[in-house]
């Protein structure tokens, strides 16, 4: 990532000018005036309205330590900038920007992709994450996490297993999911078979701590969330099948296929009246549609069968966080939204690059779907 990509400084500025703007028109200066714009997602709103509320002071450090950062983080950073003189909303448009920027331009460099072929990716990737119009006007905790996310593929691919750990530690403070990934990671690279004992040994130890940790049950979940969640039996009905030994074996996979075939049908795009829930909705779209295109590609060129007899770092790093996100009790699309450049990036490789002139990490992005 030491050689600047044209592409992605060329979609991330345009991008930056694009949040900019709303910023000088003055649309985001007080949550209630984001909400106007439409374009904002709820959490993100959810996000500045708390930093005008919400205080570490007084919080538990073990509190703090197991989770809470990761709802008070972005809350306390936009307020401030706030304090700073009302720059909130333009300090996030370019934290975003830099967020960005460092999410596509990675990406890129994990496949050695080489211009002007970066470009198209990036610009691909771009039209393959509408959300992204939302997300740059405000705070929220996706960019950051993809930025993170892209940099730990690369310390993984220089085999700096410390830095990756230390990212990770960082990375918490958005999605907590990552740090669980990396442990896993750590703990794993070096033994045989490490996908399948990863899996088991999840498998065996979640059924202990169901009791223990309420964020990994359904019904915790749908009794504090707003939202609705209208399969929400049916993820009550996998939460016992977590229960048993070897439960979750089964529970990962469905989880992850419902979601991403839920977000294939056409009919939720044009079932929104707000902006944002289509933005949302074209991305869960998208997402799906190349996740299936990928595994297609897998299958016809025997990455698929090569990757179960040997995987890449990278590769058993996806998994791991997989694995992670596989533990919510209630999986998004959206969680996965960040793989885009990675799954652009693979289904662009091998058409575009000359042989010999890639990253023997590429193939393992199957992991991904």
């Amino acid at each position: 990532m030491a050689t600047p990509n044209l592409g992605a400084l060329v979609v991330t500025l345009l991008l930056v000018l694009y949040g900019l703007y709303f910023v000088a028109a003055g649309r985001l200066a007080t949550p209630e005036l984001m909400a106007e714009t439409s374009l904002i997602p709820t959490d993100s709103l959810d996000y500045a309205q708390g930093a005008e509320e919400l205080s570490a002071t007084g919080t538990p450090p073990i509190e703090l330590l197991t989770g809470g950062l990761n709802w008070l983080s972005i809350p306390l950073a936009f307020r401030y900038f706030q304090d700073l003189g009302g720059f909130g909303p333009m300090a996030f448009v370019l934290i975003n920007g830099a967020c960005l920027y460092v999410w596509l331009s990675g990406a890129a460099a994990l496949f050695g992709l080489y211009e002007p072929f970066r470009s198209l990716s990036c610009v691909l990737s771009v039209a393959a994450a509408p959300f992204l119009f939302g997300w740059m006007l405000a705070p929220n905790k996706e960019l950051p996490t993809a930025a993170a996310l892209i940099l730990i593929l690369r310390q993984i691919q220089n085999d700096r297993t410390g830095r990756v750990f230390v990212l990770s530690i960082f990375t918490a403070l958005f999605k907590y999911q990552i740090l669980i990934a990396a442990l896993l990671y750590v703990f794993g690279r070096r033994l045989r078979h490490r996908r399948t004992l990863t899996l088991v040994g999840v498998s065996l130890v979640l059924p202990f701590l169901l009791p223990l940790i309420d964020a990994l049950s359904i019904t915790n979940f749908l009794e504090n969330q707003e939202n609705q969640v209208n399969s929400g039996a049916i993820f009550a009905a996998l939460d016992q099948i977590n229960a048993w030994p070897f439960g979750f074996v089964l529970v990962a996979p469905l989880r992850i296929a419902a979601n991403i075939f839920a977000g294939l049908i056409p009919l939720r795009v044009f079932a929104y009246s707000e902006a944002a829930d289509l933005l949302a909705s074209l991305t869960s779209f998208t997402l799906g549609s190349l996740a299936i295109l990928c595994l297609l590609k897998a299958l016809t060129g025997r990455t698929l069968q090569r990757q179960l007899r040997n995987t890449s770092n990278c590769g058993y790093f996806l998994f791991c966080v997989a694995l992670a996100f596989s533990l919510v009790p209630f999986l998004q699309v959206r969680y996965y939204w960040w793989a885009i450049p990675l799954m652009v990036g693979y289904l662009l490789r091998e058409t575009l690059i000359p042989k010999g002139m890639g990253v023997q990490t590429a193939d393992h992005t199957a992991a991904i779907t």
